[in-house]
């Protein structure tokens, strides 16, 4: 009688990765970093293997994270090799009651505190390039679709509240004043100039047609190799359409408008297209660091990251400025 699976477990893990590398034994373990994260390691293999339970919006983002993946490593991208996932059909597995995605794992570290070299900004910029021009159509979070990627949400408006998980974004809702956030009482200083480029803001978001954007580009998903060269990259579940934009703002509060700079020479050769992005990054960086800053005040995050999230929106004033 054959075994049946509801939750993943060491021996479920054994057994989804045995019915793919038949004749293999595997070491599995948890990751240590997350109850969702698993390691697998045998002879000439080193493998993550990421579950969660059977749920279509997870299963959606499976189907997503892992096509997004199949297109960019087969450009040359550093992206995580993809293998297999339950998502697809042949890989279903009738006993095995939970959603699964099988990667290579990246002999690599998270960059952490340490600076974005150019040459690391460049090929990020080169990866999103790619990612940017994956055909897709909608707004929001995307599934995939017979016809390809399609996003959920009516308007460019939509892509941005899914990835913040809020309703009420200053810049795009006009209900939300200034008046009522973390700003106005800590920093009130800021309210003439952010309120002068409310217009612009709402320019730059409707400037590009959304496209797929990553949306999680931090210090935990760029991970380098022991020369601090770049390794991978991680975190395609998040991946939303949006503006082009975007990815350039998020890139910025963790890395600086510096990297961001030669993020975008890998990304363009137009110089052109390289100042309306980075201005337009600058626009939707506001936007960003105000959702940031309430999340922070709000929560029992550290003096640090409330710090330097403050130091980000005084930078992109500044540039905007001096523009």
């Amino acid at each position: 009688m054959q075994i049946t699976y509801d939750k993943p477990t060491s021996i479920a893990i054994k057994t989804v990765l045995e019915a793919h590398f038949p004749n293999t034994s595997w070491q599995v373990s948890l990751s240590g970093l997350d109850d969702d994260l698993w390691v697998a390691q045998a002879y000439q293999f080193n493998l993550v293997v990421r579950t969660a339970s059977i749920d279509k919006s997870q299963a959606s983002q499976f189907a997503k994270a892992f096509a997004i993946l199949e297109l960019l490593y087969a450009r040359g991208c550093p992206v995580p090799e993809p293998i297999a996932t339950s998502v697809h059909t042949h890989s279903r597995l009738a006993h095995i009651h939970f959603d699964w995605i099988i990667t290579r794992q990246s002999i690599a570290k998270p960059l952490a505190n340490k600076s974005l070299s150019a040459e690391n900004a460049y090929r990020i910029g080169e990866m999103l390039a790619h990612l940017h021009h994956i055909q897709a159509q909608g707004y929001g979070f995307p599934q995939l679709t017979r016809s390809g990627f399609v996003g959920r949400g009516t308007s460019i408006y939509d892509g941005v509240r899914a990835i913040c998980q809020s309703d009420s974004i200053w810049g795009l809702d006009d209900t939300v004043s200034l008046e009522s956030m973390v700003i106005r009482r800590r920093f009130p200083q800021y309210i003439p100039q952010l309120n002068r480029f409310k217009p612009d803001i709402v320019e730059a978001i409707h400037r590009e047609q959304p496209v797929i954007c990553h949306a999680n580009l931090h210090t935990s998903t760029v991970l380098i190799d022991a020369k601090d060269k770049l390794a991978t990259i991680l975190g395609f579940d998040d991946a939303c359409l949006l503006p082009p934009a975007w990815d350039f703002a998020i890139a910025a509060c963790d890395f600086g408008w510096r990297a961001v700079e030669d993020m975008l020479v890998g990304y363009t050769p137009d110089d052109s297209e390289q100042i309306t992005l980075l201005h337009d990054a600058y626009l939707l960086g506001l936007i960003y660091g105000l959702y940031q800053l309430e999340r922070h005040f709000a929560s029992t995050t550290s003096v640090i990251r409330r710090a330097r999230t403050v130091q980000f929106l005084t930078h992109t004033l500044n540039r905007l400025k001096q523009r």
